[in-house]
């Protein structure tokens, strides 16, 4: 670590004054380094590792494009020895004030209003530690099917968590999305939006972090940030007023969840397969 230490300072003209590790390390080690020019963030891993930071800076820089969020600037990406790093700006936190949930949700409407003709981008990413491709496809069912759904099955049954006959038919699955993503767009997603992936800043405004973008459907972001908590009734409210609203909107959260949840059974194992199990029995048994 020392030397990780000495060779940034020298690489970046500072000088490190104290660091502390931060919460939200599981993929990453992450410190905050406190500096004779303000504090940073570095996460570090193993070297083989660097594409996932290369990645994260497409997806940050990617979101700071359409001036919808607060998003950290990447001041740096590289190896040190056995570890690769990825250095940037530290965003305070601070609390929510009676208008932070509602900009949440009319800034998040305002990014899935920057679409592309296609699904999916320009690059691979992650989600967590797991490889998402984002290969175009012209329609939401066959993009969501092939590089989303079916590729989590398939690692799912690699591990034992599953037999393989638990899995969806192709035909059975693009049909019920088809019917029910009736109106589908592809807009650009943060692609984690969980509640530690926001930070509330200073003066109560939200920053993003750990993007796994792409251009999908819009309710993949909704979807994940009803699953686990940590979003007001009030984000929700205001994404609704300023976007346009379905009649369908609790059963595409509940598919766009199913992605999540199956990513959930790969990486923390079998308490999430009855939720996956649900939601395939609801709508892929018939």
């Amino acid at each position: 670590m020392m030397e990780v230490f000495r060779t940034l300072e020298d690489t970046f003209n500072f000088k490190i004054i104290q660091h502390e590790p931060l919460s939200g390390g599981s993929i990453s080690q992450v410190y905050k380094l406190n500096t004779n020019q303000g504090d940073l963030v570095l996460k570090l891993n193993t070297s083989d590792k660097i594409d996932l930071f290369l990645a994260e800076e497409i997806g940050l820089n990617t979101l700071r494009n359409t001036q919808s969020f607060i998003i950290p600037e990447v001041l740096g990406i590289g190896s040190i020895g056995g570890f690769a790093y990825l250095l940037m700006e530290f965003i305070p936190s601070g609390r929510a004030n009676s208008s932070t949930f509602k900009e949440f949700g009319e800034n998040l409407a305002h990014l899935h209003a920057h679409q592309a003709a296609m699904f999916g981008f320009e690059s691979d990413n992650w989600v967590g530690t797991l490889t998402q491709v984002n290969q175009p496809e012209t329609s939401w069912s066959q993009f969501y099917w092939k590089h989303r759904i079916l590729p989590q099955y398939q690692l799912a049954v690699q591990q034992n968590l599953i037999s393989k006959d638990e899995i969806p038919e192709e035909k059975d699955f693009t049909q019920v999305i088809e019917n029910e993503f009736i109106k589908t767009k592809s807009s650009l997603i943060h692609g984690d939006l969980w509640n530690g992936n926001y930070i509330i800043n200073a003066e109560g405004k939200i920053a993003l972090i750990d993007p796994a973008v792409y251009y999908g459907h819009p309710m993949m972001d909704i979807g994940m940030a009803k699953l686990f908590g940590g979003f007001d009734e009030e984000f929700f409210e205001a994404y609704r007023e300023n976007t346009e609203d379905t009649s369908n909107w609790d059963t595409q959260i509940e598919l766009a969840q199913y992605y999540y949840l199956l990513i959930h059974l790969n990486i923390f194992g079998r308490s999430y397969l009855p939720q996956v199990q649900h939601i395939k029995e609801k709508y892929f048994n018939g």
